[in-house]
């Protein structure tokens, strides 16, 4: 599998992916995407989320997802995590948005991210449930009733940034084991999730 995945109209391959994407060799964007810094963070980066993915092999519940990766993570990019998921109302009943990632003294979540469990499939619904409670399709909902257009999927191994429009679904996809094990296609996976996901980048 490969460690960046695109799908969709909002995050065109040619645009995106390290290395072949134009915003790659674009000045204006080089200086947005911080692409040195990322190169010089990678190898501590790497060891703090190996480190959070070994602590999470064989845990199966939403809160190890949680307390092992995604507060790891957010300590990494700088994120201001709110502390209370936030439930919505949406056509099926209330459904999780997430947990808020705040800008800078703003009362307003900038984001939402989403944690599953470890083994969760982001286009799998749970267990004895109906597809249309895939964690995908249950984030579309949300981020609709919401106003959003961008949302955060996080389940043991990947990360996801959702992005519904008009009906369209694109999303841009990050393998966190890659990261782990310090592979060159980790280094790009790295070098996206600081290029866009980092506070200053939001």
């Amino acid at each position: 599998m490969q460690a960046v995945q695109v799908q969709g109209h909002a995050f065109p391959e040619d645009f995106f992916l390290p290395d072949d994407g134009l915003i790659w060799g674009d000045n204006n964007w080089r200086k947005k995407l911080d692409k040195e810094n990322a190169e010089r963070r990678f190898k501590s980066v790497r060891w703090k989320i190996d480190r959070s993915l070994r602590a999470l092999a064989e845990r199966q519940q939403v809160r190890a997802t949680v307390n092992h990766l995604l507060k790891p993570l957010a300590e990494i990019l700088g994120w201001q995590l709110g502390e209370q998921i936030e439930r919505i109302d949406t056509p099926e009943g209330e459904e999780e948005l997430g947990y808020p990632i705040f800008a800078d003294s703003a009362d307003e979540p900038i984001l939402y991210i989403r944690a599953l469990a470890p083994d969760a499939s982001f286009d799998a619904p749970p267990e004895g449930h109906h597809r249309r409670f895939t964690p995908t399709l249950v984030m579309e909902r949300t981020l609709l009733q919401k106003g959003l257009n961008f949302g955060i999927l996080l389940n043991g191994t990947e990360l996801r940034l959702l992005h519904i429009e008009s009906g369209l679904r694109s999303w841009l996809q990050v393998d966190l084991t890659a990261i782990a094990d310090g592979t060159t296609e980790g280094l790009k996976a790295w070098q996206i999730l600081w290029g866009f996901f980092r506070h200053e980048a939001l």
